[in-house]
């Protein structure tokens, strides 16, 4: 009778288990959600919480997680999320932006952050939390960005496919666009190899601007090689990037590979002879290479390739840096300058004429 009991008690415990995770699963679909990171010293005694006039303030909850909350041996990572509570938010007079204030307290003095955003039916994700007088700052875009992922896919277990990863990517893509705002490389790829699979892929890709990347950035290795696997599967497997109208995919593809093309030349040199074997899209590569207009030391390229790069330029000082592409081929350079003789002749007196110009005017 004893163990009839006993186990009773425990399939009534296992069911109260299932109907605890069930509700927790629930609750994690029924909210959308906003996450921030506070980067702080250690010796700071920090207090975070939500205004009471915040309908469920006490949503407010630190993702505590050993794994990357030590950034240095002074410097320390908390992440944050908090419900969105649609009815207890309100734009005010002349606002554009939904705003939730964020109260920070230390040694007794109340500072605030004020967390803006647009869309209340999707998480959130802020990355520039500061609080100058306390000295938080935030990490770069590319370690909260590995933060915020780590704990979208190890923590709350959310896929490539799921409506939790795109309101991620749509939240971080957001600050592609920031105006005068720069931003690096990596960064960028590190968005594009979590959103290939998904319809925001389309976005990524338009939102690419040359003259918007600050720096290369820094990864590990094994992210960066992770990027560059995915990239060149990708080139030559184009099917397998998600494109919502199938009259786009040219379009997307181009944009694909001039996107590549780009990395390329920081990252793999030795790939970018295979981009421009593609004669379907090589005279467009050939056009986005001239337009970004920059030397990559240590880049060898086929004669061919040489000849229709000073082909599609109309920059005579683009020539001499397309010329050494060749190499140390002594021969090979002479006979690309004796069959461009007329186009490089003709640049050549097109910029006499500009620099004449200049010094008379």
């Amino acid at each position: 009778m004893e163990n009839k009991n006993q186990s009773g008690n425990k399939l009534e415990k296992i069911e109260e288990k299932k109907i605890e995770v069930s509700s927790k699963i629930n609750d994690e679909n029924k909210f959308k959600y906003i996450y921030f990171i506070i980067t702080y010293y250690k010796s700071k005694n920090l207090k975070v919480n939500l205004s009471p006039e915040y309908k469920e303030s006490d949503s407010l909850e630190n993702l505590d997680d050993k794994s990357f909350k030590k950034q240095k041996d002074f410097l320390y990572s908390d992440v944050y999320r908090l419900k969105i509570i649609e009815d207890a938010i309100h734009l005010q007079e002349g606002q554009k932006e939904f705003q939730i204030p964020i109260n920070v307290e230390n040694e007794n003095k109340k500072y605030q952050y004020i967390i803006k955003l647009i869309d209340l039916k999707r998480d959130f994700y802020e990355y520039n939390f500061e609080i100058k007088e306390l000295d938080i700052l935030p990490l770069d875009y590319q370690k909260q960005f590995e933060i915020y992922l780590d704990i979208l896919r190890n923590k709350f277990k959310k896929g490539l496919n799921t409506l939790e990863n795109e309101d991620f990517i749509l939240s971080t893509q957001s600050l592609l666009t920031e105006p005068n705002k720069k931003y690096n490389l990596l960064f960028y790829f590190s968005i594009l190899i979590e959103c290939f699979k998904t319809k925001f892929i389309q976005r990524h890709l338009i939102l690419f601007k040359p003259e918007k990347i600050e720096e290369l950035g820094e990864v590990n290795n094994i992210k960066l090689n992770q990027i560059k696997n995915i990239l060149n599967i990708l080139t030559d497997k184009t099917e397998k990037i998600h494109i919502e109208n199938e009259k786009d995919r040219q379009k997307m593809i181009e944009l694909f590979y001039s996107v590549v093309l780009y990395f390329n030349l920081h990252f793999q040199k030795e790939k970018v002879k295979d981009l421009f074997e593609n004669e379907e899209y090589n005279e467009f590569l050939y056009e986005k290479f001239i337009k970004f207009d920059n030397y990559y030391e240590g880049l060898i390229l086929p004669k061919k390739d040489v000849v229709n790069l000073i082909e599609k330029t109309d920059v005579y000082n683009q020539i001499l840096n397309i010329l050494f592409y060749l190499g140390n081929d002594a021969i090979q350079f002479l006979e690309v300058i004796n069959k461009e003789n007329e186009i490089i002749a003709n640049l050549f007196q097109t910029e006499k004429k500009k620099l004449r110009k200049r010094i008379f005017k």
